[in-house]
């Protein structure tokens, strides 16, 4: 078994079929090439890790399984603010 949660996703979008790989972004809602690259075991933007663990159902932080759902957009200026604030 992988050791690292990104090894785990990676696992898990090996282990789809095509077809189901080829949906994965519009479920997700990240870029194609974003799957791609996990499929290729590079790098990602860790906004498309967290969306792409979401909808496959595994933890972003554990690799464990969680229940699947889709996420929405995360608010990059909402994030700014707060550390502006503090």
């Amino acid at each position: 078994m992988p050791a690292t949660p990104i090894q785990r996703l990676a696992c898990v979008v090996k282990a789809l079929r095509y077809v189901e790989r080829r949906r994965l972004p519009a479920r997700a809602g990240v870029e194609p090439a974003a799957v791609q690259r996990v499929y290729s075991d590079l790098p990602i933007k860790p906004s498309a890790y967290i969306k792409l663990c979401g909808a496959l159902g595994i933890s972003a932080a554990t690799g464990e399984a969680v229940p699947a759902r889709r996420l929405g957009e995360f608010d990059w200026g909402a994030l700014a603010l707060g550390f502006e604030v503090s």
